[in-house]
Formats: structure tokens, sequence, C-alpha cells
């Protein structure tokens, strides 16, 4: 397994140490995950989430209704912390391996480059999946390695939209924003929030950390981050990072930070957040349900949304493939995906189901939220960019290297805005574009 090995010490050079925690059951019980079972399809089904409450619970609603119809079915759900790579280098040498994992369209080229995953096709294929009803910029996105293999199953269809807090538009006295608005639209919201808002509140927290974020910015103006040579493109005068930072020094948004933070939004500390669908019930419980969306703001006259997706693919150490399969063939399942939908954190990612009630008709605790503007998730497919990663560009399987180099590449956009290079565009690029070179050509 030389890429096994090649994977390991990538993952080690990180510096990266881990724990996990068994739910429902907990532990390796009965031959669970990739351990010896003599090849056989028994014992415990494993299913490895995130350390995140929203994919806890959706695994849990997910389980219980499939376990309705398999009732013989032994499963538990792996808690893998909240770094797959972190968890996979205290794991894979001979720890506990989940048959089913979730992966996200930011991770499955790592993940699949590494023959962490087993391709999906031929369970595609043998199961009748109807790949036409699936968005295919999803299937895009779960296919990132050259070989064009499906390498996990997309569960959902995530497009950026812009989140308002209703209350800050009322007690301003702003118009809320509303469909088919612009960027110069967007702008004009921004400063009339900002010459009401106390100046240590912002119009508008722009996740401009998120790689889908990014991606909007950067494809909206026909730029691209590296070019087919896999070299870094992105010039001092790009018209993409001048719009993104233009926020940042107008003070209509903080610049970007590790990690978007909803709770900049959710406490009132913003009166907008780009954002996508998961967090929905998590804004709609801290808000009261004072939160609705708009659709992203146009850019120009060719105007683009990052989109994305996440899902769940076999590990492909797995000695239940089969049972896996069956699991993840019911979650895209018609049945499966109103179950999942019901959740609030998640657009079904069937083309067939973008008019069903079952993900717009929805109470979270006891707040009826039926009444906003559900179908902005939907709206605009055209624009549909999959921002996978600021290495947008980069062919799937030389992402790892520079994953390894930069941790998913945050250090380049967060310096683009903080510190040294604040207001050094070209100073980041000459400092930042080499190294990408130099790394993306091993």
């Amino acid at each position: 397994m030389k890429k096994m090995t090649r994977f390991l010490a990538v993952a080690m050079s990180l510096g990266c140490m881990a724990s996990f925690v068994a739910c429902g059951g907990g532990g390796n019980e009965g031959g669970g995950g990739g351990g010896g079972n003599g090849g056989t399809e028994e014992g415990t089904l494993l299913i490895g989430v995130m350390n995140d409450d929203t994919e806890k619970a959706t695994m849990m609603r997910l389980v219980t209704e499939y376990k309705k119809t398999h009732a013989d079915q032994d499963i538990d759900i792996l808690d893998m912390g909240s770094d797959i790579r972190q968890f996979l280098v205290y794991e894979m040498d001979g720890g506990t391996m989940p048959d089913v994992m979730f992966v996200q369209d930011t991770t499955v080229a790592y993940l699949a480059s590494n023959e962490v995953l087993a391709p999906l096709d031929s369970y595609f294929t043998s199961s009748n999946v109807n790949k036409a009803d699936i968005y295919q910029t999803m299937l895009d996105a779960a296919s990132p390695l050259s070989d064009d293999k499906i390498y996990f199953a997309p569960r959902d269809y995530n497009q950026i939209v812009c989140y308002y807090n209703e209350d800050i538009f009322f007690q301003y006295d702003i118009a809320e924003p509303t469909a088919n608005w612009t960027w110069d639209d967007f702008l004009s919201t921004c400063a009339q929030l900002r010459a009401k808002m106390p100046s240590n509140k912002y119009p508008v927290y722009a996740s401009l950390e998120s790689n889908a974020v990014f991606t909007s910015f950067v494809s909206s103006y026909g730029e691209q981050v590296f070019n087919s040579n896999n070299e870094f493109a992105l010039t001092a005068d790009s018209q993409a990072l001048a719009a993104m930072k233009q926020l940042v020094t107008s003070n209509y948004a903080p610049a970007p930070s590790a990690s978007t933070s909803g709770a900049t939004f959710t406490e009132g500390n913003a009166a907008m957040i780009f954002e996508s669908r998961p967090n929905f019930p998590t804004y709609a419980k801290a808000m009261d349900g004072a939160v609705n969306f708009v659709s992203f703001p146009a850019i120009g006259s060719t105007p683009k949304v990052g989109i994305g997706c996440s899902g769940y693919g076999i590990v492909d150490t797995s000695t239940r493939k089969n049972r896996a399969w069956d699991f993840i063939n019911y979650v895209i399942s018609a049945d499966g995906q109103k179950v999942f939908a019901q959740t609030g954190s998640g657009i079904p990612v069937l083309k067939s189901l973008k008019n069903d009630t079952s993900w717009k008709n929805l109470t979270i605790a006891g707040i009826d939220l039926s009444e906003k503007n559900h179908d902005v998730f939907v709206a605009n497919e055209e624009r549909g960019v999959v921002g996978v990663s600021y290495l947008w560009g980069i062919k799937g399987d030389q992402q790892s290297n520079v994953i390894a180099k930069y941790n998913g590449a945050n250090q380049f956009l967060q310096s683009m805005f903080l510190n040294t290079y604040v207001n050094d565009l070209a100073g980041c690029i000459a400092k930042f574009g080499p190294e990408f070179n130099a790394i993306a050509r091993r």
C-alpha cells in the first residue's frame, strides 16, 4: 500500500494526535470497523461521523428510521473527532476504522487519493441508482480524481446563500434583501447598515475563509486560482480579491479567521452571513426564528455561486461493504432523503424532491419556519460552481502535498487579509504563488 504509507507520513507531518469516542453502543464489539472477521459481512456495522452535534443527531435519526425495516442490523456510530486527518493518523494503523464514513467535498480528494475510500461506481450500477435524479454538480464533487470514479454518495445539495437577521433590519428600518439582488444592491445595504450599526458590529459576516464563498467571488469574475498547468494564476490586480478586500477595509465585514463564526451572526454582531444550509436549525433556535435568507448577491454579468455537498463513503478496508452500501443506498433513496431533509440541516440531493415539502414545512424547537424563503437554496442552479477547496483547479490527486503544507490552504486566504498582507495583495501573491507552484509540481 504505497499510497497509504505516503498518506500516513503526510498526516503525521501535521503533528496530529487524536482520540475517538464511540456512540450508541461504542467500540468494536462483534468485529466492528475494518477489523479482521474472516472476510464475512458479520458483526457490527460501524458508521463514522464528525464531532458535530447536528451530524450526530442526523445520523441517529437516519439509523433509527433505517432499522425500522432492518431490525436485524447491529449498528454503532463512531465519533471521528473534528479533524478527519487527525482521526486517520490514530486509527488507520491497527485502530478502529468505520465501515461507513462521513465525507465532504473538501476532504474526498485527500481520502480517495490515499486509498481510504472504495470506489462506489459498481454499487451505483448494481442497485440501479438513478444518477440522472442527482444534481450533476454533486456527482462531480464526489469524483475528484482523474479516474472519474465516485468515491462517496452525496446526500445533500449545499448552495451558499445570504442569511439575514430580520430583527436587525426591522430595528434600523432598512428594507430586507430581495430576490435577484446584485452585488451593488448588497453593497448599498451594507452601507446603510454600517451607517446605523455600532462600530464594533458588522453588516455582514462574509465567511471569506469558506471554500465555497471564495469560489463564488473568483468564478464570478472569470478568474481561476490555478491554471491548466497547476500554476498559481491569481494576480495582484484580481477583481475577486479586491472585492473581498473591500468588505474588510470598508468595515462591512471582519477579516477572515480560521473558521466561520456563526456565533457572530446569531449573537446579533452581524446583520447578515454568507452560509449554506447545515447551520439553519442552529441559527433558527438561537435567534428564535428571526432569520431568513436570500440568494447570494449576483456579481457581474455571469454570476456564480459556490456549491458543495457531504455524504457517505465506504472505507476501503471494510469487510462489510455490502451492508455499508445498503445503508448508504437508503440514505440517498427518496425515503431516506425525506428523513434527512426533515432535520432542517440539508437540502435533498435528489432533483425530484426539489419542490417537496419535507424540507420546507419545518418546525424546529417549537418554531414554525415554513414561511421562510426556503426556495433560495435551490434557485439559480445554473450559477453553481463546486467550491471544493482554495486549491480549486488542482487535480485531486495532487492536493495532498499542498494540504500537508498548508492544512487546507487556510493560511493563504487569511494572510491575504491579516497582518502583513492586509494592504499588500502583491506581496502576498509574490510570497505564496511560487511556494504553491513548487508544491503542486511534486
